[in-house]
């Protein structure tokens, strides 16, 4: 029996439909060519004297289809942003990851069957623990006279409880600024029990900064000064090239005892002083709750993927 045909792609992804890698699975209720499904429907209606002679059976045939791709529109775990510069600085671009991820109860990882990378380094080495810098005086690398722009210290502007809704128009995601160097006191919380229970973060990675005064910009980055200079303050957003997966060790967002936690591995507050930070190391895994998904490129693989149903 040949398999049924699967109804059209729906609107939203008929136009990727060469560039969405998607797979599909038909099934249908046959058995070396005849149904094995009991027709009780049939039955209980009586017979129909121009239905096949087999009356007490019937084929059902089913069709699924699922895409896999950059995530599109999603809700990040933390409103804490990183820019690709510095994605691919912590990971040598891509090439080097921390091999083992955390299984089991949380922390997920012990000394014996699943033991914790090495520490951090200063300055940061690939394929360790990292530190990732949200503030820091000293101007490093990838920085904007050490932040990300006038105000911006890789904050979004939060939608829930220390949560941040990113939108998409078509294939283009933008988050609005959160300005100041520290966490507000939601995410204080948020981000202790995240330390304590886990799960690994959601974080969205950007690749340029603007400034609107008409609300959420349109389109993609294309002619927009992305420096950091031609951001400042709360109508400044971010594109969003992609998504990360970042397991938190450690972090310090705030002045006082109450927003930092000392590294699972190095046993000491990551940073200090001014210095806002988390320490932890990339892993790779889905999205949970993307809303859409577009097709992967090379420029927006930061590790996490969506794997999505499409008709």
């Amino acid at each position: 029996m040949a398999a049924p045909d699967c109804p059209p792609l729906p609107d939203t992804y008929a136009s990727l439909a060469t560039t969405l890698p998607y797979v599909e699975v038909r099934t249908s209720t046959s058995s070396n060519g005849a149904s094995t499904l009991t027709n009780v429907f049939r039955r209980a209606g009586g017979n129909d004297p121009t239905s096949p002679a087999d009356e007490s059976s019937t084929d059902i045939h089913a069709c699924s289809r699922a895409a896999w791709g950059t995530p599109g529109g999603a809700t990040a775990t933390t409103p804490i942003t990183i820019s690709v510069c510095e994605w691919q600085k912590y990971t040598n671009g891509g090439a080097s990851w921390v091999a083992n991820p955390p299984t089991g109860a949380w922390p997920g990882y012990n000394a014996s069957t699943n033991p914790y990378p090495p520490p951090f380094t200063t300055p940061n080495t690939s394929g360790r623990e990292q530190m990732l810098t949200l503030h820091d005086p000293s101007k490093p690398p990838c920085s904007f006279n050490g932040k990300d722009t006038a105000g911006g210290f890789g904050y979004l502007q939060p939608t829930g409880s220390c949560e941040a809704t990113i939108v998409t128009n078509g294939s283009d995601q933008w988050a609005n600024i959160d300005t100041g160097s520290s966490a507000t006191n939601d995410c204080k919380t948020r981000l202790a029990n995240i330390y304590a229970n886990g799960p690994v973060v959601d974080i969205p990675v950007f690749d340029c900064i603007v400034k609107s005064t008409t609300g959420t910009p349109t389109g993609g980055i294309a002619g927009k000064d992305c420096t950091g200079a031609g951001a400042s303050g709360a109508g400044s957003y971010y594109h969003i090239a992609g998504w990360a997966k970042f397991y938190i060790s450690g972090y310090k967002i705030g002045g006082g005892p109450d927003t930092e936690r000392p590294s699972r591995v190095g046993l000491a507050v990551p940073c200090s002083g001014a210095v806002r930070c988390l320490s932890g190391w990339f892993v790779r895994g889905p999205l949970a709750g993307a809303a859409t998904v577009v097709p992967p490129t090379s420029g927006s693989n930061f590790g996490s993927y969506a794997v999505i149903p499409v008709g």
